[in-house]
């Protein structure tokens, strides 16, 4: 038997073991079998998954296998048989609910059993069946999705490899192996693995509410364990479960003068809709006879009221094709208006942030414009200053005198007193005080003294006060 590996480099519903690992080529894609006398059409499924391969069994394939399933003479179950790791999750949760759909639209039972494994994506197809079973060494769940980025930058580069990327936008080249790993990308990437698992959470959510789908941590659960957390309904064997899924009561098989589809439709009105198309006629042809035989009164009753299904189903197929279109029409309005909305909200924030920016910058340059006006302060006056606000600072400074020596010469002017100098040669000028105490310290004959100094009344502090005394 040829084997070969899964290897699917896109998002994952996998038990992570399984990744790379050889399993057995599909020989022929799954078909349901008897024996009849069960009651139950059976369906096995085994290896990976996945929505399109040449090796391994694809999701079309399950489907087709369902359909001929429910359209076997005297089944009124179909069981699954699984043995699989789980695969691809593009398809894997549509086919899911498909599945029921098929199954349950045609009246039957919907069974599913392991004895093996059933995780992730497999587990997400037997999530919607009527019940689960699973041997005492079974595996269920792993629910969750994975993925993986690779690069071969680093090595690429010590062989003296060099590659350009060119893209159209900045996501475009996440998980390229020709670059390194990035946050963004690991982020982008977590992003979709996010969504994926959200829908497979809600899949699951719909058909086994007493689960915690996120909860679990996509953990595998065997035989008990799965049961305790409600993965399974049933611990049993395969023999078990193939004997029991032939006794459990669902459409009668019994001989009419219906053929089996027009007998589920007169049982199951709703089934009127169902039918294939090719099948119609010959269903309506069925029931319109049923209808018209009083032999027997309650098969009578049952076959008008489904051949009044029947009848009304294809007058409201056109009202619903509308409607349908109405409903995505408006979905895609809304999706546009959503995407527009958070276009707006981006550039809001944009503009915020870049308000912001100046705004900052203009209150540093206004701060850096005043130090420099005061070269005279030392470096240790402006650190301790740093984190006041600027009025606060201003008003600080101006409290410190400015020290001469350190800022250009001062525009100071001697003058002589009135009434001093004019014509007295007996008494020397008066000089002006301010000139006279800058001279003093040009001469160095003063001293200096710094001080803190609070005003209490004031509610004022004075950081490195001047005191100068003349020699």
């Amino acid at each position: 038997m040829s084997a070969a590996r899964y290897q699917y480099s896109g998002f994952c519903a996998i038990d992570p073991k399984a990744y790379g690992a050889e399993f057995p080529v599909a020989s022929a894609p799954p078909t349901p079998t008897g024996p009849l006398e069960t009651g139950a059409a059976v369906i096995s499924l085994a290896g990976p998954l996945c929505y399109t391969s040449r090796d391994f069994v694809t999701y079309d394939m399950i489907l087709n296998a369902v359909r001929c399933a429910v359209s076997i003479e005297g089944a009124h179950t179909v069981a699954l048989i699984v043995d699989s790791p789980g695969g691809d999750v593009p398809g894997a949760f549509d086919t899911a609910r498909e599945l029921r759909r098929i199954i349950k639209g045609a009246g039957k039972r919907f069974l599913a059993h392991t004895s093996s494994c059933a995780a992730s994506a497999a587990y997400a197809l037997i999530s919607t069946a009527d019940e689960i079973s699973v041997s005492s060494t079974g595996q269920l769940g792993s629910i969750g999705v994975i993925t993986a980025i690779e690069s071969k930058a680093k090595a690429e580069a010590s062989l003296g490899l060099e590659y350009a990327i060119i893209t159209s936008g900045p996501r475009k080249s996440d998980g390229n192996s020709h670059l390194p790993i990035s946050r963004d990308a690991i982020d982008a990437y977590q992003s979709s693995v996010d969504v994926m698992a959200s829908e497979f959470f809600r899949l699951v959510d719909e058909h086994r509410p007493g689960v915690d789908s996120r909860g679990l941590g996509a953990g595998i659960y065997t035989g008990q364990a799965a049961l305790a957390v409600k993965l399974a309904d049933v611990i049993e064997s395969r023999e078990q479960f193939l004997s029991r899924a032939g006794t459990i009561a669902s459409l009668p098989v019994v001989d009419t003068k219906l053929s089996t589809a027009a007998h589920a439709a007169a049982e199951t009105p709703f089934m009127a809709k169902a039918t294939d198309e090719d099948k119609k006629d010959d269903v309506r042809a069925a029931l319109a006879k049923a209808a018209e035989d009083d032999s027997d009164k309650d098969m009578q009753a049952k076959a008008k009221r489904a051949l009044a299904a029947f009848d009304k189903g294809d007058g409201e197929e056109e009202d619903n094709e509308k409607a349908k279109a109405t409903a995505n029409a408006a979905a895609s309005l809304a999706a546009t208006v959503q995407t527009l909305t958070a276009s707006v909200e981006a550039q809001k924030a944009q503009i915020t942030a870049l308000t912001s920016q100046l705004s900052a910058k203009a209150v540093a340059d206004e701060r850096a414009a005043f130090f420099a006006s005061r070269p005279d302060l030392t470096a240790e006056v402006v650190k301790s200053l740093e984190g006041v606000d600027l009025a606060v600072a201003k008003t600080i400074v101006a409290s410190i005198p400015v020290v001469p020596g350190r800022v250009a010469a001062m525009a100071a002017t001697a003058s002589v007193a009135d009434g001093a100098g004019k014509g007295d040669t007996q008494g020397a000028p008066e000089v002006d005080p301010t000139f006279k105490a800058t001279a003093a310290r040009l001469m160095g004959l003063d001293t200096v003294e710094l001080k803190n100094e609070y005003n209490a009344a004031a509610h004022t502090l004075t950081l490195g006060k001047i005191n100068r005394k003349v020699v």
